[in-house]
This record gives C-alpha cells, sequence and structure tokens, in this order.
C-alpha cells in the first residue's frame, strides 16, 4: 500500500522552526527554475537539517542523492532514524518491552530529574522506560529509533507544546495528585490540551510507533554529517543544491528551547544556562560568511524569517555574494507557532540564487 508524503512526514517529531508546513512552497517555487526531471542528475544538500523535513521530502523527491547535515545531536537521531535508514522500524517486541518495569538497580532520569517540574510520576516513568530500551540495543538505527519515540512522547506528555519546561508544572502536579485541577487553568480544559494528558500511555505509545515506521522509506540515497556549518562547507564544497535554514536573528534560541528535550534524549542536564549561542542569532554577518563558503554549490536555496529583514533587503545580501547569479525572491505569509503566536506580520522568506 501507497503511504502518502503527509503521512510519512508525521513520524517527524514535532519541531520549532520546522518547516512541514511549507514544503510544497519551497520545493514548488524550486521546481519552477529547475525542472522536477533534472532532479535525478542533482544532489541536494541540506545545511541545517533541524527537525528533518526538508531531508525527509527531498529523500522522496527522486534526486541523485540527499546530503543532511547539522551539529545537534537530536537531529542526529533523526538523520540515524528516518534519513539514512531504509528498512529498521520498531516492532512488537520493541512494544512490549516497554510496558516492563526498569530494572530495580536502574535509576530513572526522566523521573529524578523533571517529576514533578515538567512530566508527571506516570509520563515520567514511561520515558525512562524508553530510554532504557535505547540504551540496551546495540543496533544504532533502532536505537535512534527509540530515542525519537521519546521525542514524540515528551511532547505528548506536557499540556501543549510550548510548555515543554516548568511551564507544565501545575499540570503534573495535577496528575500526580499533589495540587487540586480547580487551580489549572480552565482554558486547558475547553482547548483540550489537559484531557489529552490523561489518554492512556500504551494507547499514546503505539500510535507514535505507527507514524515513526511510516518514516521510514527507501528514495534518494541518503548520506548524513553532524558538523557545524561552517567546518561543513569548509569540508565539503562539492554538491549541486544547497539548501540554507539558519536560525533566525531576534528569536527564540534553539538550544535554550530545547533544553529538557536534550537533557531527556542525552541523559544529562546541561547546567551552563541557555547554552550557546548561535552565531546567526545575531544579524546577517554569520549568513554572508555562509554565501563566501558556498560558491561551489550551483543552486542556494535560502529560507529566512523577517524579524530583522525584509525580502528586498535579503536579496540585496545574496546579490552582493552572487552577482552573477539569477535570483529569484519570494515571500509568504507565516507564524512558526500559529497556536500562540498573534504576530500576523511574520513572512517566511524565499531567495533562490542560480549559477
Amino acid at each position: 500500500m501507497k503511504i502518502p508524503m503527509s503521512n510519512r512526514m508525521q513520524s517527524l517529531p514535532p519541531y520549532y522552526g520546522g518547516k512541514r508546513r511549507l514544503l510544497r512552497w519551497i520545493f514548488g517555487t524550486l521546481a519552477k527554475e529547475l525542472p522536477v526531471e533534472q532532479w535525478v542528475t542533482l544532489t541536494f544538500t541540506d545545511l541545517f537539517l533541524g527537525g528533518g523535513s526538508i531531508s525527509l521530502y527531498a529523500k522522496a523527491q527522486g534526486f541523485k542523492g540527499v546530503i543532511a547535515n547539522d551539529l545537534s545531536e537530536r537531529s542526529a537521531f533523526i538523520a540515524k532514524g528516518l534519513l539514512t535508514n531504509t528498512h529498521i522500524r520498531l516492532s512488537e517486541l520493541d512494544l512490549l518491552k516497554i510496558q516492563q518495569l526498569l530494572p530495580e538497580d536502574e535509576a530513572g532520569f526522566v523521573v529524578q530529574t523533571f517529576n514533578p517540574s515538567v512530566f508527571s510520576k506516570r509520563h515520567a516513568d514511561v520515558l525512562d522506560r524508553v530510554l532504557f530500551h535505547a540504551k540496551q540495543t546495540p543496533c544504532v538505527t533502532k536505537n535512534a529509533l527509540f530515542k525519537l519515540l521519546a521525542w514524540h512522547l515528551v511532547s505528548e506528555f506536557v499540556c501543549f507544546s510550548t510548555s515543554i519546561g516548568t511551564s507544565n508544572r501545575p499540570y503534573a502536579e495535577a496528575l500526580d495528585r499533589i495540587r487540586d485541577w480547580q487551580e489549572l487553568n480552565p482554558k486547558r480544559f475547553a482547548d483540550g490540551s489537559f484531557p489529552r494528558l490523561l489518554k492512556p500511555t500504551g494507547t499514546v505509545i503505539r500510535a507514535k510507533c505507527r507514524a515513526l515506521n511510516r518514516g521510514v522509506m527507501g528514495g534518494s540515497p541518503v548520506t548524513a554529517f553532524q558538523k557545524d556549518a561552517f567546518h561543513f562547507l569548509q569540508d565539503k564544497t562539492d554538491g549541486d543544491i544547497l539548501f540554507m535554514d539558519p536560525p533566525y536573528p531576534q528569536t527564540a534560541g534553539y538550544e535554550s528551547t530545547n533544553k529538557v528535550l536534550d537533557a531527556v534524549l542525552t541523559g544529562h542536564l546541561e547546567m551552563s544556562g541557555g547554552g550557546t549561542v548561535s552565531p546567526f542569532s545575531n544579524g546577517t554577518e554569520a549568513l554572508e560568511h555562509l554565501f563566501d563558503l558556498a560558491k561551489d554549490y550551483a543552486v542556494w536555496v535560502l529560507s529566512y524569517g523577517n524579524k530583522v529583514v525584509d525580502l528586498a533587503s535579503l536579496k540585496e545580501v545574496v546579490m552582493r555574494h552572487a552577482p552573477n547569479r539569477k535570483i529569484i525572491a519570494v515571500a509568504q505569509k507565516y507564524r512558526h507557532l500559529a497556536h500562540v503566536s498573534k504576530d500576523t506580520t511574520n513572512e517566511e522568506l524565499l531567495i533562490i540564487a542560480i549559477k
């Protein structure tokens, strides 16, 4: 049975800054300038893998090859579990293993670290069991799938996606019966976000396993790297299409936003505060350095936000570094966190520069 691409994309966990809702627009705009018939002869490079939607979609489009790169450990799990993987899936036996209690001598990191500040005891127990079996498997791909399952469950076990942090404490405490439900924000009952936490964990796990398995597929061969973007371009400058989706200036930092998630996936809590600040968070200077290193790529595709620069200004920046390229510049109204953002002026900017 052929699985629709929209269903395959559900294998990817929620990701702040992800491009899942923009895929058809981005690849459709590229196809107008570079016919799909030519893609089979070209290699597509995703410089900032992030949540994986661009690379997974590219894998299904018939490119000669796909190269996916990201420095973060969380993105590496996506690369190993879904992008380079063509046949390994989570099995019924894996589901049965997750139902088993942890050995008595095994300390539960999530329970000890994030209950009840983030997760209820019931949900933290489940995460610890998933991570325990990830650690037990000798298969790198299966390990990554377990980690991706945990990532999905992290998002399912909080009241809403932006509360993966201490703002979920009241709801976790209510589930643990150490806080009265009447103290909770009534809006969370009306919109269904709190009742969602009452679902049987076995039902949630099975649904997420099915979603993950749908993302395992053949397609273009994928090669994955875990490097800083600048080092990647310095070490590997061959390729045809370079897709660039760096962090946008004056937006939430990925490391601080994903602090709890990263701690769950890696098994240790970074105590240094907000994490490393990306050089891309301060303006377009780092972006211009990327262009200097990317001159060997025949096609640049840049996806960017309009927080500090409008489309015309961004086009001027690209033109300074690509004076002999054909430049296509388009924009689309877009809010990454539409369920919480009230700003209707946000746009996604798309620049294509072709030699």
